[in-house]
């Protein structure tokens, strides 16, 4: 403060640092009050122990870890910032790119809940179709995460090609074309354009 002056100190460009650091020596001289005061009375051997009445305040001990941040106002950590500043104003978007991803797929697993699932369910069926939920999950793992097989390694497409027609590897490549191009693409230009925009 006294090489900068208390105006470039309290209203510079660094302020908020400046500020923080003050919190900081504050609660360091609370907690040496503190354990002062502790001592004191362990010493008198009377009156309870002040670490447990103010244990609470050693918590902020942790705040001193924050002052690390510092180092990102470097030019060299100017592309991480830029990418913090992108994900934290992407956020929403990235909630309701979720939702939009869930509705198709929510959809999709119920209609084939309805068609593969009820009483005459296999092994194979009753795996992947079984209950709406395993249903929902299959579907997130075809057409979402990639991962179409069934847990003996099987391709679960070529399984229901055999079993019940070549009509669901044909919808099973008009959904992958929809959520591939469709939506992914749309959410990757949205969550582009936030992040240039943040």
């Amino acid at each position: 403060m006294w090489s900068m002056g208390a105006r470039d100190f309290l209203c510079g460009e660094a302020k908020y640092w400046h500020f923080y650091d003050v919190a900081l020596l504050l609660f360091a001289f609370i907690e040496m009050g503190i354990m002062l005061v502790d001592a004191l009375t362990t010493l008198r051997g009377s009156g309870p122990r002040a670490n447990s009445m103010f244990g609470v305040l050693r918590v902020v001990r942790l705040a001193r870890v924050a002052r690390l941040l510092r180092v990102l106002r470097l030019a060299v950590f100017s592309e991480l910032l830029m990418m913090i500043n992108g994900a934290i104003g992407s956020m929403r978007t990235m909630i309701w790119s979720q939702l939009l991803l869930a509705m198709p797929l929510f959809a999709f697993a119920v209609i084939l809940r309805e068609l593969l699932g009820g009483d005459r369910l296999g092994d194979h069926e009753a795996e992947m179709f079984g209950s709406l939920s395993m249903s929902f999950f299959t579907c997130f793992r075809c057409l979402v995460a990639g991962d179409c097989s069934m847990r003996d390694g099987r391709p679960a497409i070529l399984y229901m090609a055999d079993t019940f027609g070549w009509g669901y590897p044909v919808a099973y490549f008009f959904a992958v074309v929809l959520m591939t191009f469709g939506l992914f693409n749309v959410i990757t230009s949205i969550f582009v354009d936030n992040i240039l925009a943040a």
